[in-house]
């Protein structure tokens, strides 16, 4: 399958990578790097991981790294992942996903 970064969750690597970079800027390199290799590895396991139960969107899943969960929707039909946030854990999932 191939798997799309889309225009959020592109922001949402920048914002980590920049936050992360404040303190060290070399462990915002590798984890950055980290990240971006679980995120391509949905090509091969995108429904691996558990459904993320999002109220407005019932067919997202999750996969986690570290303390960031990687948001995405499987097309079995176009063979596609659609990865749409990448979210520190600790924030309110029920509050940016509805709003």
């Amino acid at each position: 399958m191939i798997v799309r970064l889309l225009r959020e969750a592109k922001a949402d690597l920048q914002s980590i990578g920049d936050y992360i970079a404040r303190n060290n800027p070399a462990r915002a390199e590798s984890f950055l790097a980290e990240l971006e290799a679980k995120v391509e590895s949905l090509a091969t396991m995108a429904e691996s991981f558990p459904f993320a139960r999002l109220p407005n969107n019932p067919d997202a899943r999750r996969r986690v790294h570290g303390r960031y969960g990687i948001y995405y929707i499987v097309d079995l039909k176009a063979a596609r992942v659609d990865v749409f946030r990448i979210i520190h854990t600790s924030r309110d999932i029920t509050r940016i996903f509805n709003a």
